[in-house]
């Protein structure tokens, strides 16, 4: 007959059949009434308190009869010897970050963050990413993962989590700052004269390197500021009409959500009606007369009406609007539809703004 020998194991056990805490080793022998008297030799009560290698400790227990051996019941009663093995590992991984180096980290918004870190543990680990500081791994498998287009005015953790085969865990929050940029404006378009009268267009297009949305306002130099809507697109349209002649200064300002702000200025000169007339519609009307469109005696006609207008103008008398009234209706007499070029077509429209209703 054999001595019963059994060992009871208690400490914390994590993953695989392996203990993550101080492992308390003894023995327990049931021993038959008619066996007596025995002794068991070795088999004390121990505590393994240092990490094993992974293959284990084996700790052995044997139990003999204090005279070596008997006989009861006609049967021997033997010697019996126990093995058991116990695996302790309690050290976390090794962990550390490859990118970024710190776990602090300034990013420029729109700019994309690669995240990697390594692990060394005695036992196989396995590395994931919390991306979003719900607890659970988001990316569950890779050393490295990359998050694109970080953008918003929050502080995001992104925190790494390496596990090793009996689950103890070593974890490292990587804290980001995202450094707000300002908006772009790109292909904005004023024209660089205008005649009296005519409509200013401005054209342009915003960007956020962070898609933040932009808010957008013209000062057009007059003292007239206006708001205007970026479209989702990013494109930006207005229109404005100057009260006077001169040089503005056109100013666009984009805002985003951060009141973060950029801008940029471009003048627009404004002709006069004296400047108008001179400039554009007098040489355009005696360049008809190349054109075939009129002949010298009704060119002649119209520069004289328009001459004095233009006298008239620059001495602020009453009797200008009479004269450009004069000359528009002797002009479209005279010149046929459509013989115009868009430029003397628009000068000439604008003169009208000068007539009475």
């Amino acid at each position: 007959m054999r001595l019963p020998i059994s060992p009871e194991i208690s400490g914390t056990l994590g993953n695989n059949g392996m203990y993550i805490s101080n492992v308390n080793i003894s023995w327990q022998n049931v021993i038959p009434a008619d066996a007596l008297p025995e002794t068991i030799i070795g088999c004390q009560e121990q505590i393994l308190t240092r990490d094993t290698a992974p293959e284990g400790m084996v700790i052995p227990c044997a139990g003999e009869l204090a005279s070596g051996g008997t006989f009861l019941g006609g049967q021997l009663v033997d010697n019996e010897f126990q093995l058991t093995t116990v695996r302790r590992d309690t050290t976390p991984p090794l962990l550390a970050l490859v990118s970024p180096a710190q776990p602090q980290v300034s990013v420029a918004e729109g700019s994309a963050l690669l995240l990697e870190a390594v692990a060394q543990d005695a036992y196989p680990v396995t590395i994931g990413w919390d991306l979003d500081e719900d607890g659970a791994l988001d990316a569950p498998n890779p050393t490295s993962v990359t998050i694109p287009g970080l953008q918003g005015i929050t502080s995001p953790c992104f925190i790494v989590r390496a596990v090793d085969e009996a689950g103890n865990v070593s974890q490292i929050e990587v804290t980001v700052n995202i450094i707000n940029l300002p908006p772009t404006i790109e292909g904005w378009v004023v024209p660089t004269t205008v005649h009296f009268g005519g409509a200013v267009q401005l054209v342009a297009t915003a960007t956020d390197p962070g898609g933040d949305p932009l808010t957008a306002r013209v000062n057009w130099g007059d003292g007239q500021l206006e708001a205007v809507v970026v479209k989702p697109d990013g494109s930006i349209q207005t229109a404005h009409t100057y009260a006077g002649s001169g040089a503005f200064p056109v100013t666009l300002i984009l805002s985003d959500d951060e009141r973060l702000t950029v801008s940029d200025s471009k003048n627009v000169l404004i002709y006069s009606p004296v400047e108008t007339i001179n400039r554009d519609l007098i040489p355009g009307t005696l360049n008809m007369v190349n054109q075939g469109i009129l002949n010298q005696g009704q060119a002649d006609s119209l520069v004289v009406k328009l001459q004095g207008a233009v006298t008239a103008l620059a001495n602020d008398r009453p009797a200008a609007p009479q004269k450009l009234e004069a000359y528009l209706n002797e002009y479209v007499a005279v010149v046929p539809n459509g013989s115009l070029t868009p430029c003397f077509l628009m000068a000439t429209d604008e003169l009208n703004g000068l007539l009475p209703p």
